[in-house]
């Protein structure tokens, strides 16, 4: 019922789609290291503020590379660490008079880290990751004794499951987020 014509259509429009995907690809490629740099320094500096402010006093000032910020505290912090053990940090810039709560950036940069990290060194598709778990973590002991860890991918686009090989720089990526969690 379909004529061949719409056939070759269909082909040449799917094409067209992979080779657009494969330009943007190469053209975004060289910016993959910018894109590191930037994660990994955002999650440095926060975690630097967040321990500085976890340190100071209310209304003290810190100093966390070149800029000054002052430890605020709030009745909603207060609050949070009534309910939960443990306040809220927030800082504000002495220089711009933002506030910062550096509890929760610093969350929001950890999981940015963790996320390009793992792309970057898995190569695995966005929805893979989001699948990944606990039990995609798994050991293989070589018969010299030495152990391998393997990130199990849950079958998704090619219905096929995949395991790969963690490198060490994996490893500490993917051991960060379980002690984060645990």
């Amino acid at each position: 019922p379909i004529p061949n014509g719409e056939m070759r259509a269909g082909s040449k429009r799917r094409r067209r789609t992979r080779e657009r995907m494969a330009d943007r690809t190469r053209k975004l490629q060289p910016l993959l290291p910018l894109l590191v740099e930037h994660v990994e320094s955002e999650h440095r500096h926060l975690t630097k503020l967040l321990a500085a402010g976890t340190q100071a006093e209310p209304d003290e000032l810190v100093a966390v590379g070149a800029r000054i910020y002052r430890r605020l505290f709030t009745p909603g912090d207060r609050t949070h660490q009534r309910l939960h053990g443990m306040p809220n940090i927030r800082l504000r810039d002495e220089e711009t008079g933002k506030v910062i709560n550096a509890t929760m950036r610093e969350d929001m940069t950890f999981w940015a880290w963790a996320v390009v990290e793992t792309l970057r060194l898995t190569g695995v598709r966005i929805e893979e990751l989001l699948e990944l778990s606990q039990l995609s973590i798994r050991q293989y002991q070589r018969p010299n004794g030495e152990v391998i860890a393997l990130l199990v991918i849950a079958p998704s686009k090619t219905d096929r499951e995949r395991v790969i090989p963690m490198s060490a720089e994996l490893l500490h990526v993917i051991a960060c987020i379980i002690l984060r969690l645990t």
